[in-house]
């Protein structure tokens, strides 16, 4: 009996590795192919010196202040999973509004993306464990 617990607890551990090879790869892929661009999309928008520093100091504030409600919202909900999926969902969704902005706004258009980028960016990184916070 032992035997067979212990291949299915190997079999358990060895899904979630890969799992976790899974995931690290898309959140490369995303942080590459998102988070990198966001200022030369901002210059494209003809974004300020001052409107840059908001869009690269705002965002990683609030995703800081995030990291820090996550562990009660964990705690209320019951599970890591029920707030991580939501979470990729909006941040996921949140990025065709930043994309349509130089197609659907005319005016403003940088500071739409400050605001926009600012949503996004905490949702990122609030479901992630500060660190050492692994025991939630």
């Amino acid at each position: 009996m032992k035997i067979i617990d212990s291949c299915s607890q190997d079999n358990k551990v060895r899904r979630s590795l890969h799992n976790s090879i899974y995931d690290g790869t898309a959140w490369a892929a995303m942080t590459g192919l998102t988070q990198d661009f966001v200022v030369p999309f901002a210059l494209a928008l003809k974004a300020t010196v001052s409107q840059v520093a908001l869009l690269s100091g705002i965002p990683n504030l609030l995703a800081a202040l995030a990291q820090l409600r996550t562990p009660e919202l964990v705690h209320k909900l019951g599970s890591r999973k029920r707030v991580i999926l939501p979470m990729v969902f909006l941040q996921a969704m949140m990025w065709v509004p930043i994309l349509a902005i130089p197609y659907l706004i005319s005016s403003h258009q940088a500071w739409w993306l400050i605001a926009l980028f600012t949503l996004v960016h905490p949702l990122r990184y609030s479901r992630q464990p500060r660190l050492g916070q692994f025991d939630v």
